[in-house]
């Protein structure tokens, strides 16, 4: 047999991209791919409102805080009126009243713009300050998770549609112009698919 013979009888780089067992790893790979990035995106959005809720009842919490310090500066403001008043007509009920200030107020007392200067507030508030910028963080999180699950269902309507084509080629007869762009779709779609994954 001549060297002439063996190449025409030797498969198109054609026909060996479009045969059966290429089609059939493309179709396995996209499948998976399909599966575990749905799976992915499941996850995310899952994730995803837990730590809504989880931001919700940490802004509930701080709005809570809130409204207790609130309250505990109303008692402040009373008692040091109170304190006030009496200094000077009547030191052992003032000195009640002093021994009934919070911890905040009494060591604004100590300072010389006190009392009720910005520190004072700062401290009264700082507990529900905190829960607040948690509350925060969460929602941030919550949104990140929420833009991930998008971003992966995308990826697996691309993949989808790849796995559809590479799929729908196997109806085709081998070697033809139309399975093999189909194949080449599918493979596209799942390097895409695999880049966009790896990005996330």
């Amino acid at each position: 047999m001549s060297d002439q013979e063996i190449t025409t009888t030797r498969p198109s780089l054609k026909n060996r991209l479009s045969s059966d067992g290429v089609l059939g790893a493309l179709v396995a790979m996209l499948s998976i791919l399909t599966a575990f990035v749905g799976y992915e995106a499941y996850l995310a959005d899952d994730n995803s409102n837990d730590m809504q809720i989880e931001a919700i009842k940490a802004l509930t919490e701080s709005n809570t805080m809130y409204l207790e310090a609130n309250q505990d500066i109303i008692v402040d403001y009373s008692q040091f009126d109170n304190y006030y008043v009496n200094l000077g007509e009547d030191d052992e009920l003032a000195d009640y009243f002093y021994g009934n200030f919070s911890l905040a107020l009494a060591n604004s007392m100590e300072r010389e713009d006190g009392p009720f200067d910005e520190p004072y507030y700062d401290e009264m508030f700082s507990d529900a300050e905190v829960i607040y910028e948690q509350a925060l963080e969460t929602f941030d999180e919550a949104k990140n998770l929420g833009d991930a699950a998008e971003e992966f269902q995308f990826i697996m309507l691309i993949s989808a549609v790849g796995l559809a084509l590479s799929a729908w080629s196997s109806l085709v007869k081998p070697g033809t112009t139309i399975r093999l762009t189909f194949m080449i779709i599918g493979i596209v779609a799942f390097v895409f698919s695999v880049g966009a994954y790896v990005i996330v």
